[in-house]
């Protein structure tokens, strides 16, 4: 099956795209007894996703779509420099004509929007914020369907050491970049406060 109309049809309307993961059917919801598909599989399928764009030429074949990885990237942000050195080497033979090449890859991996849900912990921002453009990460929260984890990740974004401008942007002002819709409602919010 081809998504290429899909895709076509997306970047005609410059579509911003959410990526989020759901449980695979292929695989049990438990892959462990103690380990459910949101722990580790949720993040390795959107970083499978977001490679899989990248490599296929894909992402650069739909230049109008804005696309958001849910939970900063999954493991994009620390895997970026394998799919660079591997795909470059070990894998080139498996590359196609439209797909980008060395610091391309990086290129559009770092292209992408990031949310930050279920991603306030420190290891996660910091490797976030060295490797993603600050103006492409946004809050994200995964309510209502993790709230006690959106709680705590949460506290823990709120207690990162940032810079106001930075905060804002992330709570704030990327997400009114992204979706322009939402500034008729940006006075509302402030009054709500």
């Amino acid at each position: 099956m081809s998504f290429a109309p899909v895709f076509e049809a997306l970047d005609r309307h410059h579509a911003v795209i959410h990526v989020h993961p759901n449980p695979t059917q292929k695989a049990p919801f438990f892959t462990t007894p103690f380990l459910p598909q949101p722990l580790i599989d949720f993040p390795h399928e959107t970083s499978r996703t977001a490679a899989d764009l990248v490599l296929s030429g894909r992402k650069r074949q739909i230049p109008n779509c804005k696309i958001i990885l849910s939970h900063g990237g999954g493991t994009l942000p620390y895997l970026a420099e394998r799919l660079v050195a591997l795909s470059n080497h070990l894998f080139s033979g498996m590359l196609v004509e439209q797909s980008p090449r060395g610091d391309q890859i990086v290129e559009d991996l770092r292209s992408f929007y990031f949310d930050l849900a279920l991603s306030g912990s420190k290891c996660v921002l910091d490797a976030l914020l060295s490797f993603a453009p600050p103006e492409n990460i946004l809050y994200g929260s995964d309510f209502p369907f993790a709230s006690a984890e959106a709680e705590y990740f949460d506290s823990t974004l709120e207690q990162y050491q940032m810079d106001d401008h930075l905060r804002e942007m992330c709570y704030r002002q990327n997400a009114l970049r992204l979706f322009p819709g939402l500034q008729r409602w940006s006075p509302k919010l402030d009054d709500a406060k």
